[in-house]
């Protein structure tokens, strides 16, 4: 008690009762007034009490059992305010008091617990229609104590009828802040509870409730996995109210938020500051702490701070989180391709339940880097054995399957690879699976089987991004077993499934080769187009090339072949054209009036051909080639060539014929009759007829330039008696007559006349008599 209330409580003591009873009622009340306005409510109950019982129906008396409430409240007597409030609020429904004292009556019985009560009684002075700031509180009031009973659809009500009935109360945000704890507590109303928590932030009436909102909504979030949101809010809650209360409960969480949402640096900044505080080492979440920070820096992939972190967490064995960084720093290690160093840490390692499977896998997979296959095997069975249906399960068949296959193990392989598929038939595995199973057939040179896995997976996962491959290397499997329609038929499927698909030029060349085969040309000629257009693998090309350029030279296509046979002619295309091919071009092209391009297919024949009979075809055309461009001295050369390897070929009898030709107009008559002679005793059989024949010519001719007429005679008429060649018989005719007329045998000139008359009456020989 300070001085003032010291002095006035003595001279109250002082005055004689009587003169205090001598004072009139108003001055009475005036003094019991003044004492309560200066907060002397130990003082002034007395004296209200002692007033009403004197005046028991004063005009103030309301007023008096008001503030005489009051006074009891402000002195901690509940019982005593409540029975003055209740007094008040039900005897003078009038008086300006009465709603103030329902109001003080409802606060008093929940702060004595009496919620049922306050409940009721704050309904019936909601029924008053009260002013709107005595409605908001006694709304909230109603929502608080709902809550404390533990009736949340009631609470809820009341504290959306106050959010809706008085938006700007100073009751608003503590009421949606409230109403998000409610919402939060629900199944299914994260996002509701996460508007109402919102609104609570947005216009806080206290820094208390903006902090706490900042603060519950993070933690609602948290708990949602909504990991960004959450660090949002919770940087907001330490933007917004660093010196609140839950600045320090958010701490940790906080960095966890960070953390999950993917912002390692910042977590990482946050949790380095905290682990370098005094006090951290004997903290209760010391390791949390030490965990996080080396998360952090495992994910930023600062390995050298993340091992050392991970080596301190590892030291505080009694840790949940020791375990975790265990597994992690080998983790690191394998990223790091330290297998070695992984199974070293692993191999006595014991992980808790939820981080066996992991390990499984973790030690397997080290195991295997480091070529240790029967123990990655082991540790993968192991994995299966005991955890059939985690996640991992079906994977480690898988990786149990790619061991025995890159073993070269090819029919264990399979063999797993369709336990895999026969055991997870759903998993995203079983196709690839599958696939590996047709694989490891395939080496091992059963494709009826690898054909088998490829249609299973093509029917069976036909949305599967193998299906595409699975058809192009069935087909191919296909060909090999010489299943040609079966092989056509996935070959076509492929192209209209997948019209698109990465295979399309190999699938077209492949169809341009099957339908080759039953000479189908048309189509045959369409597919090799579209492989060539597609840009074929360059191994591929020149195959096409020749394929393509064989059939259209069967169909008198033959420009396109000629000029598709020339592009394959350099060595560096992989395709040795035949010695017939290149003998066909240099012939079609000496034909059509091309001879560079002659003389190229013939220049590369004579040089490639391994046979005899062939190097004389080729000099032959070369030769042939020369002289179509005038160069005699050249195609002489290529003659003697041809001539000189000995073989005895049609194009042999030509090159004799051509150097005859040739010595006869180097008046070398000698050389000539050799020559003739050589190219009619090649040119012996029937097909050979009309090169033998002007073998004869020549022989004649030869004769007729030396004036040897007989022997000319003799020759001319051999060709006349020997051969029907309407073009040159009618000439040795001629010449015949003409030698017989010089030799004065006039009966043999008159018989090789009369015979030409007979035998070729129209011939330009028969006119010249």
């Amino acid at each position: 008690m300070n001085r003032s209330r010291i002095a006035l409580a003595l001279l109250l003591l002082l005055l004689p009762t009587s003169t205090l009873w001598a004072l009139e009622p108003d001055e009475r009340l005036q003094f019991a007034d003044g004492l309560y306005a200066r907060d002397l409510h130990d003082l002034a109950a007395p004296e209200y009490q002692s007033f009403l019982k004197d005046f028991p129906k004063h005009a103030k008396a309301d007023v008096c059992r008001y503030r005489l409430g009051e006074c009891y409240r402000k002195l901690t007597r509940r019982t005593e305010a409540m029975a003055e409030f209740k007094r008040v609020y039900q005897n003078f429904p009038k008086s300006k008091y009465h709603i103030n004292a329902g109001f003080k009556l409802g606060e008093l019985l929940v702060a004595g617990g009496g919620h049922v009560d306050a409940i009721a009684q704050f309904k019936k002075l909601l029924t008053e229609k009260p002013p709107a700031d005595i409605a908001a509180a006694s709304r909230y009031m109603l929502g608080n104590s709902f809550s404390i009973l533990k009736k949340p659809n009631d609470a809820e009500l009341a504290f959306r009828q106050l959010t809706e009935m008085h938006p700007k109360s100073g009751f608003a945000s503590a009421a949606f802040l409230a109403l998000g704890n409610i919402a939060a507590n629900k199944d299914g109303q994260a996002s509701t509870a996460a508007n109402y928590y919102q609104s609570a932030a947005k216009s806080p009436s206290s820094p208390r409730i903006g902090a706490e909102a900042w603060f519950q909504l993070a933690e609602l979030h948290l708990r949602s996995r909504a990991y960004e949101k959450s660090a949002d809010a919770y940087d907001k809650l330490f933007a917004l109210y660093p010196r609140d209360e839950r600045v320090a409960d958010a701490q940790l969480q906080s960095v966890w938020a960070l953390h999950n949402a993917g912002r390692y640096q910042n977590a990482l900044v946050r949790a380095s500051a905290a682990t370098a505080k005094p006090a951290f080492a004997n903290s209760d979440n010391a390791a949390e702490w030490l965990y996080l920070r080396a998360n952090c820096e495992r994910q930023l992939g600062q390995r050298k701070a993340a091992s050392a972190s991970y080596d301190q967490l590892i030291k505080k064995r009694d840790s949940r989180f020791s375990a975790a960084g265990t597994y992690e720093k080998a983790l690191i290690l394998h990223d790091l391709k330290d297998f070695r160093a992984v199974t070293r840490l692993l191999k006595s390692f014991t992980p808790p339940p939820n981080l066996q499977k992991d390990t499984l896998w973790l030690r397997a997979e080290a195991y295997a880097g480091i070529g240790d296959r029967k123990q990655a095997m082991r540790d993968f069975g192991e994995l299966v054995k005991r955890f059939p249906a985690s996640n991992l399960a079906c994977r480690a068949m898988y990786r149990m399957g790619h061991l025995l296959q890159t073993a070269g193990s090819h029919a264990k392989a399979s063999e797993q690879f369709l336990a895999v598929v026969k055991q997870h038939p759903r998993d995203s595995l079983a196709p690839r699976a599958l696939f590996a199973s047709a694989f490891s057939m395939t080496q091992m040179d059963k494709h009826a089987e690898a054909i088998r896995d490829w249609s299973r997976l093509i029917a069976d996962y036909a949305d599967s991004d193998l299906a595409e491959e699975s058809l192009y290397q069935k087909a191919m499997s296909e060909t090999r077993l010489k299943k040609d329609a079966d092989a056509l038929a996935s070959l076509r499927s492929l192209l209209k499934r997948f019209p698109k698909t990465r295979f399309a030029a190999d699938a077209h060349y492949w169809l341009g080769l099957l339908l080759a085969e039953t000479d189908k040309n048309a189509e045959a000629e369409q597919n090799f187009r579209s492989a060539l257009a597609l840009k074929l693998r360059t191994e591929l090309r020149p195959t096409a090339t020749l394929r393509l350029a064989m059939i259209l030279r069967s169909d008198e296509k033959t420009d396109e072949a000629a000029g598709l046979f020339e592009s394959l002619m350099p060595q560096s295309s992989g395709i040795e054209l035949s010695p017939a091919t290149l003998e066909w071009l240099s012939t079609y092209r000496h034909d059509t009036g091309k001879a560079a391009q002659a003389l190229s297919a013939a220049q590369q024949l004579a040089s490639t051909a391994s046979t005899p009979r062939w190097k004389q075809v080729g000099w032959c055309l070369v030769g042939r080639s020369h002289l179509g461009s005038g160069k005699t001295r050249e195609a002489a050369k290529a003659f003697a060539k041809s001539l000189g390897t000995g073989a005895t070929t049609r194009y042999g009898a030509e090159a004799a014929l051509r150097l005859g030709q040739s010595s006869y107009t180097a008046n070398k008559f000698k050389n000539a009759i050799g020559y003739y002679e050589q190219a009619a005793r090649i040119a012996a059989g029937d097909e050979l007829i009309s090169l033998r024949a002007n073998a004869y010519a020549g022989i004649a001719k030869t004769y007729k330039a030396q004036d040897n007429l007989e022997d000319a005679a003799k020759y001319f008429m051999s060709v006349a008696i020997l051969f029907d060649d309407p073009l040159l018989v009618p000439e040795c005719l001629h010449e015949a007559a003409q030698a017989f007329n010089a030799l004065g045998q006039d009966q043999a000139r008159q018989r090789a006349r009369k015979e030409l008359a007979q035998r070729y009456p129209d011939s330009k020989w028969n006119k010249e008599q």
